[in-house]
């Protein structure tokens, strides 16, 4: 079976997207800082600034769907959120290219 990961599959976009996955026979895993309020699918709770941590939860992916973020502007300082937003992007793409 296929492994996908999913980011931020704790978020309301994410569990669409998890249900999406599974309904056509994926194994699906959620990487994110949060358990969700329904589990779809296992969660592993990782720290995508983390390159170590990011390596760990892609290993034998076939795919990634990154969603995690901090999403609302002004919800936390504009250095957090820029440091967190583009960190893990970075990382993933990382991750992703090897």
């Amino acid at each position: 079976m296929k492994k996908v990961v999913v980011t931020g599959g704790s978020g309301l976009l994410g569990s669409a997207v998890i249900q999406e996955f599974l309904d056509h026979g994926y194994q699906v895993v959620n990487a994110d800082i949060k358990h969700p309020k329904e589990a779809l699918c296992p969660t592993v709770i990782t720290d995508l600034t983390n390159l170590g941590e990011v390596y760990g939860v892609l290993a034998g992916a076939v795919a990634v769907v990154h969603l995690a973020a901090i999403p609302v502007a002004y919800s936390h300082p504009n250095e957090v959120t820029f440091q967190n937003n583009v960190m893990s992007t970075y990382n993933i793409l990382e991750a992703a290219a090897t």
